[in-house]
């Protein structure tokens, strides 16, 4: 008799998902490995001239503690392909202070994905995003809301 698969952890990537990477990441000192998630509505994209096709959805990187709740997410933004053979994802120490960095391949001319000269390794440092989503935990801007200026996209 075989017994039916229980997963151990579920992980809400908030939509639609035909790609998915996933990654252990040591994300705190002292608790278990989380996971790091490239994931995209869009299938891989292969650059193979007969099979690529313009993507229709960007890709996303987000980051869940052992439970699965979700730490961060970041989303690329169109100017970067999704895909493996266009944006590889990397979760390593390699400062040597116990916590994994996110290292991505990301393109400085999202008006142009394919702008291979725009490609940059960029860093990012899971505690760096943390503290800033906490910083702003007890913030209520309640009190001055009306003097508040952004621009909208």
């Amino acid at each position: 008799m075989t017994q039916a698969f229980q997963p151990s952890v579920t992980l809400d990537l908030g939509g639609p998902t035909a790609q998915i990477r996933i990654a252990p990441l040591a994300h705190a000192k002292g608790r278990p490995r989380g996971f790091l998630v490239a994931h995209s509505g869009c299938a891989e994209v292969d650059p193979y001239h007969e099979m690529f096709f313009l993507p229709t959805d960007t890709l996303k990187l987000s980051a869940f503690d052992a439970a699965g709740r979700r730490l961060w997410r970041r989303d690329l933004g169109p100017g970067m392909v999704p895909g493996i053979w266009f944006c590889p994802v990397l979760a390593y120490d390699l400062d040597g202070d116990g916590l994994d960095e996110v290292w991505v391949v990301n393109n400085a001319d999202p008006a142009h994905a394919l702008n291979w000269r725009a490609f940059q390794l960029e860093r990012m440092d899971a505690n760096d995003m943390l503290y800033a989503f906490d910083a702003s935990r007890d913030y209520d801007p309640a009190p001055k809301i009306e003097s508040i200026k952004a621009p909208l996209m």
